[in-house]
């Protein structure tokens, strides 16, 4: 069984394949690295999700993969943990990448609050660590939230085209290989 950072670490080698942290093809992607589901069963999931929504059923891979009796139930709180912990990273990261694109904060405030937050085990987030510091006020974290908010429609209308393709949640290369051609 691996630590759920080396299941993060070869998650985050798998961007070019379309995975988002809040995408079910990612979430199958945390279970197969923990062991939780076979590479078959994670392919036969994805493909039984698919048959679902192109019949407008929304039922997730989790479900389908439970229902099947497909997946190790014990390992599932350890995947919903990674996946929350990546959920977190990915936040934290676009507030960093908006503030900076605004240019409401220079790179080097937010390097250093980044630092800051490492340094204290997390606990404060990077939006709070700004504002107490006097780097944001609160017109700059509305205009952050707004376009994070515009990212995050964004990416939810790219995971529904993706859902309508044939091979958008089916593609499930290894890590390792670029994505597969239907």
């Amino acid at each position: 069984l691996r630590h759920p950072a080396a299941a993060f670490q070869s998650c985050q080698q798998a961007v070019h394949v379309r995975l988002r942290a809040h995408g079910d093809v990612f979430f199958g992607r945390i279970l197969l690295e923990l062991g939780a589901v076979s590479q078959e069963n994670l392919e036969e999931g994805l493909r039984l999700c698919a048959q679902a929504y192109k019949l407008n059923l929304r039922v997730t891979l989790e479900d389908v993969l439970t229902k099947r009796e497909m997946l190790d139930l014990q390992r599932l709180p350890r995947a919903h943990m990674v996946r929350a912990c990546v959920e977190v990273i990915h936040e934290e990261l676009l507030f960093a990448k908006v503030a900076n694109e605004l240019e409401l904060v220079p790179f080097a405030r937010i390097k250093q609050a980044l630092t800051l937050q490492a340094r204290r085990s997390f606990h404060y987030s990077l939006d709070h660590l700004l504002y107490r510091a006097g780097h944001i006020d609160r017109m700059a974290r509305r205009q952050i939230m707004i376009r994070m908010l515009q990212t995050h429609q964004a990416e939810l209308m790219r995971d529904e085209q993706d859902h309508m393709t044939d091979h958008g949640p089916l593609d499930t290369a290894p890590f390792e290989a670029g994505p597969r051609t239907p």
